[in-house]
């Protein structure tokens, strides 16, 4: 479960805290996913469960540019540190802090709305760790990832959403992991609902996946 809080000091800046709470049930020595960029490494000890409170990420998005008369696209940067909270001993994070920086263009096509973005992440790398009783060492490497997307607003509180992304593994010997997700959106007063479906087209992705995220504006 994740919460996160997002605030927009100036018309094209705005800044997010995202505070996550996992549960988890896999085999002893696996941790979860790092810095929401590396695909979460698998061990090979019994099924364990556990939860608490993951990385907490801080994150900056600057726009600049904005599509108008004079000017085709939309320009954006975008930063994102995620923070070493969460417990090494019980699976749910690395114990090191990681850093992501990432860019983007879009353009307006009638209804359509067309994305690509580009980023690269500094990943920490946890060495020796003790995992659920499972000890192990962990060597995480920089990770790259691009995604092209397309929006479409059906109405002005409905739209849907189709996405590919790759990114390269964290652990050397795996190969890119490369997914389609695609996803609605509904505005409905201050709230907005987003449900999204993930399918992997790689052995580094996962099968399937979904999300369902209700948002706030206040």
């Amino acid at each position: 479960w994740d919460t996160t809080l997002n605030w927009q000091p100036f018309d094209m800046t705005s800044l997010g805290l995202t505070l996550p709470y996992l549960i988890q049930r896999a085999p002893a020595g696996t941790i979860a996913g790092h810095a929401q960029r590396a695909r979460p490494h698998v061990g090979l000890g019994p099924d364990v469960t556990t939860n608490g409170i993951g990385d907490v990420i801080l994150s900056g998005d600057q726009d600049l540019l904005k599509q108008n008369q004079s000017n085709p696209l939309d320009v954006g940067i975008s930063a994102q540190i995620t923070l070493p909270t969460a417990r090494v001993s019980k699976g749910l994070g690395s114990g090191k802090a990681g850093y992501t920086f990432q860019g983007d263009l879009g353009h307006t096509f009638g209804k359509f709305y067309c994305d690509i973005r580009g980023g690269y992440s500094l990943l920490g790398s946890p060495g020796k760790v003790d995992v659920n009783g499972v000890s192990e060492v962990l060597r995480y490497r920089n990770v790259w990832m691009g995604s092209a997307s397309a929006i479409y607003d059906i109405t002005n509180t409905f739209i849907v959403d189709g996405a590919f992304q790759s990114e390269r593994s964290s652990e050397k010997g795996f190969p890119p992991a490369d997914d389609l997700t695609f996803g609605t959106l509904y505005k409905f007063h201050a709230m907005k609902l987003r449900l999204t479906l993930l399918r992997g087209l790689s052995r580094s992705s996962p099968d399937w996946g979904g999300t369902a995220l209700l948002g706030v504006d206040l």
